[in-house]
């Protein structure tokens, strides 16, 4: 409906939907996650990927755990 509002809320991290420096701010927040990864990680504007090549299938996923574990503690510490 047109002309109607949502009611307004505190935010307590992060930015505001439709900040026009949100992109900036995530982008500088997600710049030095590649220093955790061992592997090829692809950034494309909110998606991640991570690129793992090895001989065995048991090689591929032990690389990409230890990428993920890594990740993980990356993001719980940023």
């Amino acid at each position: 409906m047109s002309g109607t509002r949502s009611s307004t809320k505190n935010i307590t991290c992060g930015v505001p939907q439709g900040f026009h420096l949100g992109p900036l701010l995530f982008l500088i927040y997600v710049n030095d996650m590649s220093a955790v990864v061992k592997n090829k990680l692809l950034l494309y504007a909110d998606d991640t990927a991570i690129l793992v090549s090895a001989r065995n299938k048991t090689d591929i996923e032990n690389e990409l755990s230890n990428d993920l574990n890594n990740v993980s503690h990356w993001l719980v510490n940023n």
